[in-house]
């Protein structure tokens, strides 16, 4: 599986690869990175895809930031739950419906390479989106730490898509048990996947504006 993603991305962006031993390097590259991600989702609940190294195209990331200014975004002070939150919410995807507000936001985070790279990662080989949001958080806002998994679902992980807003603060942290709690300041271009098996928190966002589309992913249940 690993060895066809690469050659994927191969053929989209370099179709001319000037020596074998230039393409093994890449491979071996590519290889070593995807595995570094695997260990470190297993150790801290959580891994981080720079810009840098983004799998969606660069007129999907367009077109992420451009659809998620259209949205319409609902305050919201509590979600699924007892949990406080201070932000705006846009819905994309309800949960466990095919009604969807956005096709253009979904099939970019339910592509081909999104779903390719989520299930290296994950090792998860059937999965669905079953859920997919914008949050949008202003200065002051936050998500106090809360859990995914819960409340009828069976969530794995949540990939997030950090769209193009400069922001100070609204670190990610999260909660494992009996363990040190890791906090990690997103940056606009990356995309963290996070284990739904911790809690998780979203701290004061003090300046700017952290704009982000959630991904909610469950395993496969074949009839629905």
């Amino acid at each position: 599986m690993l060895e066809y993603f690469i050659c994927i991305v191969f053929r989209k962006y370099h179709s001319e690869i000037e020596s074998c031993r230039g393409t093994y390097e890449m491979f071996l590259a590519s290889k070593n990175f995807i595995e570094s991600l695997k260990k470190t989702l297993a150790a801290k609940g959580t891994c981080v895809v720079p810009e840098a190294n983004s799998f969606l195209a660069v007129d999907q990331w367009k077109s992420l930031n451009h659809e998620a200014r259209k949205l319409k975004y609902e305050e919201v002070s509590k979600v699924d739950g007892d949990e406080n939150f201070s932000c705006k919410i846009a819905r994309i995807k309800r949960l466990k419906t095919n009604d969807i507000n956005n096709k253009v936001i979904f099939n970019v985070v339910n592509s081909v390479q999104s779903k390719r790279l989520i299930s290296l990662i994950t090792e998860m080989n059937h999965f669905i989106i079953d859920k997919c949001q914008s949050h949008f958080y202003e200065e002051g806002d936050f998500a106090s730490p809360h859990c995914t998994k819960g409340n009828g679902t069976d969530y794995k992980y949540v990939v997030s898509f950090f769209l193009e807003n400069p922001y100070h603060g609204g670190d990610l942290v999260i909660h494992r048990s009996g363990k040190k709690k890791f906090a990690y300041t997103p940056r606009s271009g990356e995309t963290v996947i996070s284990s739904c098996d911790f809690h998780h928190e979203v701290r004061p966002v003090l300046s700017g504006h952290r704009n982000v589309v959630l991904a909610f992913i469950r395993p496969h249940q074949s009839g629905f």
